[in-house]
């Protein structure tokens, strides 16, 4: 392996590692604005005459908070195949060094 390939590899690594690190900022963004809706929802629902625990449970129900909680699934599934990717390149990128350096040895 030449160390061009290395450097591809190094490369295809960090822009790996750079996606996971913005889905993660994302579903932390996300949660923020998932607290925020939810104290929102309680609000509206408390204005209404609801009380602090129906206001709640109607929160939790709401419509609009489980489409936020699908997506935020879905972002984290996609976090984690990111982060897997990562690990499997990381992984082959050490098994080239090593390779390399048998090679050179031998």
């Amino acid at each position: 392996m030449t160390s061009q390939d290395l450097d591809k590899q190094i490369d295809r690594l960090e822009r790996l590692r750079n996606a996971a690190a913005a889905s993660s900022r994302e579903l932390a963004d996300r949660e923020l604005d998932g607290r925020l809706m939810r104290a929102d929802l309680i609000q509206e629902h408390r204005n209404t005459g609801s009380t602090r625990t129906e206001a709640e449970t109607l929160a939790k129900i709401s419509e609009r908070y489980i489409k936020h909680e699908r997506r935020s699934i879905e972002i984290a599934y996609m976090r984690d195949l990111q982060l897997a990717q990562v690990e499997a390149t990381r992984f082959r990128l050490e098994l080239s060094i090593a390779a390399a350096q048998t090679a050179s040895v031998v």
